[in-house]
């Protein structure tokens, strides 16, 4: 049942919309006449996609990482990693945060595969480094990459 009509509360055209459509995860009418469950493949079959493209991109790009996490890890990321790689793929700059054992590295790992651009990681420690650079390694053979990993070991020693 509408109760109020939200102008320029549309997440898509900035339009006017209802209420309830926005409590049901729709855009206005304009955009999408009869509600789907699918917003994205119906506002891009439609040819109405607009101000909700780039998270309807992100969406897609999330699925795929799923598969290929899954593909690399053997099961699929966890909540906490899924925010972060969403959060990547609308091109938000973060800190992640977590406990030991959330999934920090193996995250960062995944991704740096995943996106292909270069990447550089930074560890506190040569012995994380070195099991970064293992876990890596049996990444890419699951996973059937073949990225250049290159370990740097600084030789210098503690300052006093």
């Amino acid at each position: 049942m509408t109760l109020q009509l939200i102008e320029r509360g549309c997440p898509n055209c900035y339009g006017p919309v209802t209420d309830d459509r926005l409590s049901e995860g729709l855009p206005c009418e304009s955009c999408l006449p009869e509600p789907e469950r699918k917003v994205c493949t119906a506002l891009r079959k439609l040819k109405t996609l607009k101000a909700l493209k780039p998270y309807c991109e992100a969406d897609s790009k999330l699925e795929r990482f799923i598969r290929f996490f899954k593909k690399g890890v053997g099961a699929e990321p966890w909540s906490l990693q899924r925010v972060w790689a969403k959060r990547v793929f609308l091109g938000e700059s973060f800190a992640v945060v977590a406990p030991t054992g959330v999934g920090k590295t193996t995250f960062g790992l995944v991704m740096g595969l995943f996106l292909k651009p270069k990447v550089l990681m930074i560890f506190p420690t040569r012995l994380l480094a070195q099991q970064a650079e293992e876990k890596l390694n049996e990444l890419q053979r699951r996973l059937g990459t073949d990225r250049k990993v290159l370990l740097y070991k600084s030789t210098q020693g503690v300052r006093k």
